[in-house]
């Protein structure tokens, strides 16, 4: 399995890491390398080491260290916001194409039950469900070019909130490294 992306859920019990699995659909769209996702899946729940919250022996310039839990604290909550701000964005589009995929099957159903009748009234109307099928068809193929365009939008997104979650985190260790010096003169 190679995931899409991963996701780490922290919490004051435990750390949760999901994985959303990469799939392909080749017969809901044109093309058998379009990802969409499908699956979510809880991989592992680690327990937490020690409490994130400053100890009594975090004394003198070790204090200074709380600053970058802190820090990590931020950036996983930013990053719980950015995954809940794409799960709705995404999460109706999703939506949609099952919908519309649950759609399709049903009609193909209609269509042989009606094609099983062999009158010419069922004959009809399977033709005209199947017009309807593949215009539903055509539909899903635009929402799965749709999926791959929000993939791309997230896959560029997360790869500017790397640039500067390093950039801010190289400020951050450098600052606290200087402050733990400046403790000591």
């Amino acid at each position: 399995m190679k995931p899409l992306f991963a996701a780490l859920i922290v919490s004051s019990m435990a750390l949760t890491v999901y994985a959303v699995d990469k799939t392909s659909d080749s017969a809901s769209s044109s093309s058998a390398d379009n990802p969409t996702l499908s699956e979510t899946k809880k991989l592992e729940v680690v327990a937490p080491a020690a409490a994130t919250t400053s100890s009594p022996q975090d004394t003198g310039f070790v204090a200074h260290l709380q600053d970058l839990v802190t820090f990590h604290e931020k950036e996983i909550v930013s990053l719980k916001q950015m995954m809940d701000r794409w799960n709705s964005k995404v999460g109706s589009t999703v939506k949609r194409r099952d919908d519309l995929q649950q759609e399709v099957q049903d009609k193909s159903k209609n269509v042989e039950a009606l094609q099983a009748q062999n009158t010419k009234i069922s004959k009809k109307e399977a033709d005209r469900i199947k017009k309807d099928i593949a215009r539903v068809n055509k539909d899903i193929v635009s929402i799965n070019k749709e999926l791959k365009s929000l993939s791309k939008e997230l896959s560029g997104e997360v790869r500017d909130v790397s640039r500067e979650s390093q950039q801010a985190l190289r400020d951050s260790y450098q600052q606290v490294s200087t402050d733990i010096q400046k403790s000591q003169n």
